[in-house]
């Protein structure tokens, strides 16, 4: 089942919020398990926001687990952020108390303005794949994307790059800054058993 379907109908049904705590805790014991010590990264939906329920779900998955809260980054959609609330703001900043990272997934793909990522207690910030897929060609992109680098290095954030499929476009941003990359240049999705068994990245 693709996951987007199958979030969708979550959602529709009322179960994401659930759902979103079940894999929350088994992505934490799936990464006590790793012989490398990785962040591991779990999406939240915007309900387990709006329903109060994240904070809680998020302490009681490091507490049952035992895994490190610094190798736990949650990560959040462009839109979940774009009018965030004052509870919104607390629920994230407690979540940084504890000692969790906290990411801003896929910027760019509704091109919020850069001063929203001032106001939030963010670690991690995503570029979307819309903006790297024409990466080194499109010179549009090229600007946008070295200038969101650049102020979320100001901001002290970490810069992943999603979508990286060739060569050009992980040197160009390499030469840009970027800190970090995803996607299929560097390798395809394997089951939990082909990960722990894995090399660390290079």
């Amino acid at each position: 089942v693709p996951a987007a379907n199958l979030i969708a109908l979550a959602d529709e049904t009322g179960l994401v919020t659930a759902l979103g705590g079940w894999g929350l805790l088994a992505a934490c014991r799936e990464a006590v398990r790793w012989q490398e010590p990785w962040v591991v990264s779990v999406g939240v939906s915007p309900r387990q926001i709006a329903e109060g329920v994240l904070l809680g779900q998020v302490a009681a998955a490091l507490d049952v687990s035992g895994l490190d809260p610094e190798r736990l980054e949650l990560t959040l959609a462009e839109t979940t952020l774009l009018d965030a609330d004052v509870d919104t703001l607390l629920t994230l900043s407690a979540i940084r108390d504890l000692g969790a990272g906290v990411g801003l997934h896929d910027f760019g793909t509704h091109f919020a303005g850069l001063s929203m990522l001032k106001r939030l207690p963010l670690t991690i910030m995503t570029i979307d794949r819309s903006l790297v897929r024409d990466l080194p060609l499109d010179l549009d992109d090229a600007a946008i994307v070295r200038a969101v680098i650049d102020t979320a290095h100001v901001l002290g954030l970490t810069v992943v790059a999603g979508g990286i499929e060739t060569e050009a476009q992980r040197a160009m941003l390499s030469a840009y800054g970027c800190d970090e990359g995803q996607g299929g240049l560097f390798g395809q999705p394997v089951p939990a058993q082909g990960l722990r068994c894995a090399s660390p990245p290079t």
